[in-house]
């Protein structure tokens, strides 16, 4: 009997836990779905080599974007126009879609496009380049329906797709579909965070390739798939050139491309050895598809670059939005909602007169442009010292700075609070940064094409801008050829001049950049001390020893006699520092 009653006993034990598990099912199921959505205030970041499910039938926008169907794009890049909120396209991209509409498909036309900075380039040559590679991917009707649509493109990734370079090369190396080489690492981070946008809903694969990423992560990005590679053209020669990683084989990976894109073309021509890299990679590559874009085209067909260009045909489109009047003049590349202003000034009063001109209402973001990394460090210190919010950006900072500065400024919507961005021709090219609606030029750039692209980051997608052009004396020689150039463009306003440097305003600027000028001075020379006292007690390379370093420190210690009049002058000095950092400060919130 008492074993009875132990079965009867266990019985009713797993009655009790099946009935507590099918009471707590629907409260453990909705956790486990709870588990899986992702966090709201967490950052979802979208790999570029993750396959995307398509949308269901139900979730296809019934009105795609109108402006962009005729050109039969494909559905995944309707979608993401749609979700970009671009309603139409500009007057470049309609120039080359509408002729990359009339190739066959898979395929694009030998273009040289040419438009005034911040028409809208980057997309006029992502979107016919991808619609290129999606175009095995199902119909590009128009007037095939959402339904349709959706079902094509489920067959197609189910299936996999069939591009021009698609399969391994010899050796088991993933292909490279298609090349876009830019000048500068900031224009390629932002050519590929659209391009990140306009494959989302779709298995493009978009590749970076840029100093300042790590050489271990490039060699993992190098080692995959990549549709679409965006790179420099130093970074990827240096890649093609590496001996110790020749598994990559990235020389006959460039020989078998289907589609290359040069973007900024001319920058890319000028100096510091980019020629004879972009050179070096066109001589690797077989006669393909190729679109070649810039703002300004002076003496491209007459260079000898011209010649390298792998075009198929002998007689590739040239494709303009600059009408036959702004031809005839050098700025057909500046939009013509930029506004070009020429302010005189002396050279002793032209850091006033920036301050002036960075300080008259209404405080807008703004970029000042100069020639040389050693201008923008004495300027960023002097325009702090003032109260003023500037950030440096040149080819010496680090690459996640550089980011990081940009950001800042684009993401300066409060105007009262918008930081000055100093810079050299690292963001002179083909940049796109929001709200920018001032340019100053506190030197004169060496030419003409980097004064266009320069004042080209203001007037970005049809809005006014504005470009001063800061002359002292000593510039006369120097900017002769450019006035000259740009004689019928380039304005002067003597009634701003007259407002801008009032001598009493001037006055009162002068006062506080002559305390701030002595304020950096010491900073910087204090700085220097304790710099030299500190490398003084480093190691030597030949001091290995940790004794020695001891015993070195220690000597160098004895070695300096105890100053009474040196302590109380430096005293002295850093009292006088703290006077006039304060006097600053209150002469900086009267202002």
């Amino acid at each position: 009997m008492p074993p009875r009653h132990q079965d009867e006993r266990v019985v009713s034990l797993d009655d009790e836990l099946i009935s507590m598990m099918e009471s707590e099912a629907p409260q453990l199921e909705k956790k486990r779905v709870q588990q899986k959505r992702p966090n709201k205030k967490s950052k979802v970041v979208n790999k570029p080599d993750e396959i995307k499910i398509p949308l269901h039938p139900k979730q296809v926008p019934e009105n795609l974007p109108e402006q962009w169907t005729c050109y039969n794009l494909n559905r995944a890049l309707l979608l993401s126009l749609e979700a970009l909120g671009l309603g139409f396209p500009t007057q470049i991209q309609k120039l080359v879609l509408t002729e990359s509409s009339r190739c066959q498909v898979g395929t694009l036309p030998d273009v040289i496009a040419s438009a005034p900075t911040g028409s809208g380039k980057t997309l006029a040559f992502l979107l016919p380049l991808l619609n290129a590679i999606l175009s095995p991917i199902g119909s590009r009707s128009s007037q095939t329906s959402p339904s349709e649509l959706y079902m094509s493109t489920c067959a197609s990734d189910l299936e996999g797709s069939e591009g021009p370079n698609s399969g391994l090369l010899k050796n088991n190396v993933e292909p490279i579909s298609a090349l876009i080489l830019v000048p500068t690492r900031e224009l390629a981070f932002q050519i590929h965070s659209v391009a990140l946008d306009l494959v989302k809903g779709s298995n493009i694969r978009v590749a970076l390739l840029t100093g300042g990423i790590s050489v271990q992560k490039q060699h993992r990005i190098l080692s995959k798939k990549v549709d679409v590679l965006i790179s420099t053209s130093g970074r990827l020669w240096s890649h093609a050139n590496d001996e110790e990683h020749v598994s990559l084989k990235i020389k006959e990976r460039l020989s078998a491309l289907s589609f290359l894109v040069i973007d900024e073309i001319d920058r890319m021509t000028e100096g510091c050895g980019r020629f004879k890299e972009l050179e070096s990679i066109l001589a690797l590559l077989n006669p393909i598809a190729t679109m070649v874009f810039s703002a300004t085209f002076d003496n491209l067909k007459s260079s000898a670059l011209f010649s390298k260009i792998p075009f198929p045909s002998k007689a590739p489109l040239f494709l303009s939005t600059s009408t036959a009047e702004m031809k005839k003049t050098p700025l057909s590349g500046l939009a013509s909602n930029v506004s070009v202003l020429k302010l005189r000034c002396c050279i002793r009063d032209k850091d006033a007169c920036l301050v002036a001109l960075l300080e008259k209402p209404p405080v807008v973001p703004t970029i000042v442009f100069v020639n040389s990394i050693a201008m923008i460090r004495r300027l960023c210190s002097l325009l702090r010292l003032l109260g003023i919010n500037a950030l440096p950006l040149h080819s010496q900072m680090p690459q996640r700075q550089r980011l990081k500065n940009i950001d800042r400024i684009k993401s300066a919507l409060n105007a009262d609070k918008s930081p000055i961005l100093l810079a050299t021709d690292a963001v002179g090219r083909g940049i796109d940064i929001p709200h920018v609606s001032r340019i100053i030029h506190f030197q004169v750039p060496p030419t003409l094409s980097q004064f266009i692209h320069r004042s080209g980051r203001t007037g970005r997608a049809d809005a006014c801008g504005v470009s001063y052009l800061l002359i002292a004396p000593d510039d006369h020689q120097a900017s002769a050829s450019l006035l000259k150039a740009a004689k019928a463009l380039i304005k002067e306003d003597p009634q701003l001049e007259n407002l801008l440097w009032d001598p009493n305003v001037l006055s009162k600027i002068k006062e506080r950049l002559e305390i701030a000028t002595l304020v950096d001075s010491f900073e910087h020379k204090n700085r220097k001390v304790q710099s030299d006292k500190t490398s003084a007690l480093f190691l030597d390379e030949d001091e290995s020893s940790v004794q020695h370093s001891a015993n070195k420190r220690q000597n160098l210690q004895g070695a300096m006699p105890y100053d009474e009049d040196a302590v109380v002058e430096q005293q002295i000095a850093l009292s006088k520092l703290s006077k006039m950092k304060k006097l600053l400060v209150k002469l900086n919130a009267k202002h």
